[in-house]
């Protein structure tokens, strides 16, 4: 049965990043070794394990650096480190086939027919939209949530400048109170002393009659 190691969708896929493919015939010792576009690869993984895996093949796919030119390269070779790689240059979409020598044949079962390459191709196609859709679905959160937090920035400010303006307001008052108390204490102190003025008058002028009155009456 193919082992699949797969990175996340959006590690490879969505910016249409370089990957590498690694094929490993176990019982033969061997290793093909893909580096292409994401999508084709995606295309030759499809086709692989939808037209019957091989007990004796470990199938690996993880991200590399982007390669310019290169439409994908396979390198045949052992894992004996005297043996010398081998690299191939092929088209997945043309049929083009790696080989592990001449006692493998057809590796993957790859069928070089239009038909079946045209499926290969309806299947990317249809993944490639889902992604996209995936894609969208999360742009589409992003704003929401850009515009949910622009939102929530607006109302605080506008709170906090209520509330600046309440203070400044309740501070306004404040100040007329505590002039409207000020003069209200210096009215009534005005008022204190014109009465004791008064007072002051009222038994000056007292004190005048009685003088008067004791000379009138020869006392």
């Amino acid at each position: 049965m193919v082992q699949v190691k797969l990175p996340n969708y959006k590690d490879y896929l969505l910016d249409n990043k370089q990957v590498v493919l690694t094929f490993k015939l176990v019982h033969h010792s061997k290793k093909i070794t893909l580096i292409g576009d994401a999508n084709k690869i995606l295309q030759y993984k499809n086709y692989f394990q939808a037209n019957g895996a091989r007990s004796d093949i470990d199938f690996y796919l993880q991200p590399t650096l982007n390669q310019k030119g290169v439409v994908m390269i396979a390198s045949n070779y052992n894992d004996n480190p005297n043996n010398k790689e081998q690299p191939q240059t092929f088209d997945v979409l043309q049929g083009s086939q790696p080989m592990l020598g001449a006692n493998t044949k057809n590796l993957h079962g790859y069928d070089m027919s239009g038909a079946n390459n045209k499926q290969v191709i309806n299947e990317v196609a249809r993944e490639k939209a889902q992604l996209e859709k995936i894609n969208q679905y999360y742009k589409t959160l992003l704003q929401d949530k850009e515009q949910e937090y622009t939102t929530r920035k607006n109302n605080q400010r506008e709170i906090l400048e209520t509330l600046s303006n309440r203070a400044g307001y309740q501070m306004r008052q404040n100040v007329i109170s505590s002039e409207i108390f000020k003069n209200g204490n210096l009215n009534m102190q005005t008022r204190e002393e014109e009465v004791r003025e008064k007072l002051q008058e009222e038994r000056e002028n007292e004190y005048l009659r009685n003088q008067i009155r004791s000379l009138l009456s020869g006392k």
